[in-house]
């Protein structure tokens, strides 16, 4: 990949998958800034300010990728994408659903807010370069 991404986010409630995907990311350098939310409520709240703030012409960016798992405590990742399409400004972001759920009601569920992809866990070198290849050109 010839172009650095800005950033990323990765939300997973599991510290050992976070860990793993962000060392994942940094050894494949593919990204200025690597950003990780173990809930989903804090990850969308700064998701919507960013993009507010964008919107007002303030220099804050939204990812460039979001890595979303689904299965999560209080916020999962379904309430996170609900929040999300009511949230001026998310047209731009690349949402990637990271999870272990291969359930087919999950995959439909998740396409009707256009994930860019579903993707089930772990994740490899050769996903996340097939990935980059599909959603950027």
């Amino acid at each position: 990949m010839s172009k650095k991404l800005r950033n990323i986010i990765l939300v997973d409630d599991d510290d050992i998958t976070n860990y793993l995907h962000k060392e994942l990311f940094e050894d494949l350098n593919i990204a200025e800034k690597i950003i990780v939310f173990s809930d989903g409520a804090t990850a969308f709240n700064l998701i919507k300010e960013e993009l507010d703030n964008q919107e007002y012409n303030i220099s804050k960016q939204p990812p460039d990728i979001i890595f979303l798992d689904l299965n999560m405590p209080a916020m999962d990742g379904f309430e996170f994408l609900e929040k999300l399409s009511a949230t001026p400004g998310k047209e731009n972001l690349i949402i990637v659903v990271l999870t272990t759920s291969s359930n087919r009601k999950d995959i439909e569920r998740a396409r009707k807010f256009n994930v860019a992809e579903y993707i089930n866990k772990p994740i490899s070198e050769k996903k996340i370069e097939d990935l980059l290849k599909k959603v950027l050109g």
